[in-house]
């Protein structure tokens, strides 16, 4: 392994909820990933992420993103249990705008166009491609970029060589509220195995993130924040 890298297990792909079985014919039926900040979209070798996008087939307009399927990455934790990360077509999807050649007229200064002297602007229109792509690497790994990272929020653990990702939110969403805290057992009664569970995995999640929960509260509310909350550890 590379120290330098970031490396997670995927252990297939899911479309609408449909595995893939993308990575079956890997050893322990794992593709490696690393998790890169540098680089923009998910990729894979070829022969594992062409089923994916034959699936997510994009119209360059950005007409019917609604009626595409919703995909998710499952990957394996630290404990060797699988976690699926879904990502909606809108996520998943690279939208920009293009301007259309030959249209709307300018003035010119220096041989630069300058807009505002009696000129108007060019037509504009969306253009959208696929967030996911193929390139092949050595030792066949894929690569996790912003297509997923944008949407996950990543927690690196230098000391332990742990990387963890948990829900974004961005500016134009709520964060969703935190679960209520399990209802202590009736007076002269004994709390039950599920309620005991319940307290202790309360209780042993403010230690994992460092923050009491009325500072994690506030700091979920203000969306512009990075958030520092508990994340899966892979």
């Amino acid at each position: 392994l590379d120290p330098a890298e970031w490396l997670v297990g995927i252990k297939d792909v899911l479309v609408d909820g449909e595995p893939l079985h993308v990575c079956d014919g890997r050893p322990d039926g794992v593709c490696p990933a690393v998790v890169d900040t540098g680089s923009s979209l998910i990729t894979g070798p070829a022969k594992e992420i062409t089923p994916l996008l034959g699936r997510i087939r994009t119209d360059e307009t950005c007409g019917g993103l609604a009626k595409m399927p919703r995909i998710s990455l499952r990957l394996l934790d630290a404990d060797g249990r699988v976690v699926d990360y879904p990502l909606t077509p809108e996520e998943y999807t690279l939208r920009s705008w293009d301007e259309v050649p030959n249209t709307g007229e300018s003035g010119f200064m220096k041989e630069f166009p300058v807009l505002g002297t009696g000129g108007t602007a060019p037509e504009v229109r969306p253009h959208c491609e696929p967030g996911v792509g193929v390139m092949d690497v050595p030792n066949g790994k894929w690569v996790i970029g912003d297509t997923f990272l944008r949407r996950y929020y990543s927690i690196y653990d230098d000391d332990r060589g742990l990387v963890g990702f948990v829900r974004s939110v961005h500016p134009d969403e709520a964060p969703a509220p935190p679960p209520p805290p399990p209802a202590p057992p009736a007076v002269g009664t004994e709390a039950s195995a599920a309620q005991v569970e319940a307290r202790v995995a309360v209780a042993a999640a403010a230690p994992l993130c460092g923050l009491p929960s009325a500072v994690a509260a506030r700091r979920a509310a203000k969306a512009w924040q990075r958030k520092r909350r508990c994340g899966m550890f892979f």
